[in-house]
């Protein structure tokens, strides 16, 4: 198992067990101490249930909205960081018909670009927001490409459209790694979120074991969605769902060969 792997797995232990406890604390001070199982409202609990239903359906049909969309972010982020660094491997390989000192400027210019980039995202956390250092590596990168692309004119066309290709992957990439739900969406799924687990602790069984297995099922089933919802929108920040660095440094590495 790799850090990052390990990292994420822990992330993901920690919240899941923390919230256990909470819920499981929660659940026997409601269940010994108040008013939940008195007869009067123990009469209640079927209609309750049913109204339980009905919001927990209005939830998971947003939810499921929330996350098909996040989740399309999520693969044009990861389509645009390929597409970025495909294409720059791409040009590493056309080096090899370029005269050997344009060949050594050019990879230079990939290298402190690459560098940049990884730095920013060391520095940062994240590589979402235009800086003007690494806005200049890569006009830099363009600019002489453009000048030495004469030298392999059956390659000039190819060369030009990959740059496209690089800076295509570069938006989509700057694009979908900043895109966040609205406020008042956000706000709305942590209030449904945190309504439903409250809810969940007034839908009553008899048994006691049976009624914290149906409780912390429905609780941690919520919790969970929210995770989710959280971890997509923040693709860059370490968690379950995560971004990182690693084929830029693998493409890094290679440029430095």
């Amino acid at each position: 198992m790799t850090k990052l792997n390990a990292l994420r797995n822990n992330i993901l232990f920690k919240n899941a067990l923390l919230f256990t406890v909470v819920i499981t604390i929660i659940f026997f001070v409601i269940r010994n101490n108040f008013f939940i199982y008195y007869k009067g409202i123990e009469k209640s609990i079927p209609s309750l249930a049913s109204m339980y239903s009905v919001i927990g359906a209005i939830y998971s049909l947003i939810t499921a909205f929330v996350i098909n969309n996040q989740w399309n972010n999520w693969n044009n982020l990861i389509s645009g960081c390929n597409q970025e660094t495909n294409g720059f491997r791409q040009i590493n390989i056309f080096l090899n018909h370029f005269p050997k000192q344009s060949a050594k400027i050019i990879k230079e210019k990939i290298i402190n670009y690459l560098t940049l980039l990884i730095n920013e995202y060391w520095n940062y956390g994240e590589i979402k927001t235009r800086t003007e250092e690494v806005e200049e590596s890569l006009i830099d990168f363009e600019d002489l490409i453009y000048e030495v692309s004469d030298q392999v004119p059956k390659l000039s066309f190819v060369l030009l459209n990959t740059i496209n290709d690089i800076n295509k992957g570069r938006e989509k990439r700057l694009h979908y790694s900043s895109r966040y739900l609205p406020f008042m969406m956000k706000t709305f799924i942590a209030y449904m979120t945190l309504t439903m687990i409250t809810l969940s602790f007034f839908i009553g069984i008899s048994n006691i074991w049976l009624d914290y297995i149906f409780t912390m099922s429905l609780t941690m089933h919520f919790f969970m969605i929210y995770l989710i919802i959280d971890d997509m929108e923040h693709p860059y920040r370490k968690g379950t769902w995560h971004v990182s660095m690693k084929e830029y440094r693998v493409l890094l590495a290679e440029m430095e060969r």
